[in-house]
């Protein structure tokens, strides 16, 4: 009796393990071919043995931006202490530009050291021409609007150069955010069809719908008295084209690359 249960079970097992297999199956995309205007970059690595995250050697991101190099314009970073206060000057020597980036975890001392230091390396390094003061600090509760709000101000006081936050689309189109929206010089906007559960064939569906909110985001900010409607309508046309032509070919590596390195798809400018 208890041999026929123990029987019973594995061909269960082997059935659903069968199952999970062929529905599964990897599929088989061509390689890349087009344009790709950038990278989000993050340098850290995960150690083999303790699978704990490890601090990058200095050849291990030269070696990362190389490669890069070789495939794209420009790359975006996400913080500005340790040795990731690096990376820019050493983008800039393979002749990416790039997006310098501060992390804001919620730790107000670890804040302001990335607040004061991606200052300094929007103001050093000629390559830097943007600069992101978060990534999805809201998203993730990690920190208050208000406390955000008052780092974007610090940074932009710092530098000439346009400063913003990195958000998912609808925490821009939050109409609890709009005053998040009048503090940036332009808005960083993450679609991630694959993260949202949106299938290859209705990724377009989903960009342009979030294109036209965008627009509409603009025209009420532009309504308060920023100069904001036709360049963010003409980037979002821009970044429709794009988008239909990118899915359109090869959905796959479209939905992968939102899905691996955190692209941020469209910058839409304000003014």
């Amino acid at each position: 009796m208890r041999l026929s249960n123990w029987l019973i079970g594995l061909v269960a097992a082997a059935i659903f393990a069968a199952a999970w297999v062929l529905m599964n199956r990897p599929v088989i995309q061509e390689p890349w071919q087009g344009d790709i205007a950038g990278f989000s970059y993050s340098a850290w690595r995960q150690d083999p043995n303790t699978l704990a995250k490890r601090e990058p050697t200095l050849d291990e991101i030269k070696q990362d931006l190389q490669l890069i190099a070789g495939r794209a314009r420009s790359v975006r970073t996400y913080e500005s202490t340790g040795i990731s206060a690096q990376i820019p000057a050493l983008a800039s020597q393979y002749g990416l530009s790039v997006t310098a980036g501060a992390w804001i975890g919620g730790d107000p001392e670890k804040d302001e050291e990335e607040v004061r230091n991606v200052i300094a390396i929007g103001n050093k390094v000629g390559s830097v021409n943007q600069l992101i003061v978060g990534n999805e600090s809201l998203l993730h509760n990690l920190v208050q609007k208000e406390d955000l709000i008052r780092y974007i101000r610090e940074v932009k006081a710092g530098t000439d150069l346009p400063v913003s936050t990195a958000e998912p689309f609808h925490v821009w189109l939050d109409p609890k955010n709009a005053d998040l929206v009048r503090e940036v010089d332009f808005l960083a906007v993450h679609i991630l069809p694959f993260w949202n559960g949106v299938p290859a064939d209705k990724a377009t569906d989903q960009f342009h719908r979030v294109a036209d909110q965008v627009e509409g985001v603009a025209s009420r900010v532009a309504a308060e008295g920023r100069e904001a409607g036709e360049k963010v309508q003409e980037v979002a046309g821009n970044l429709k084209g794009a988008v239909d032509k990118s899915v359109k070919d090869q959905p796959m590596a479209t939905l992968a690359m939102a899905a691996a390195v955190g692209f941020v798809l469209g910058a839409l400018w304000k003014s």
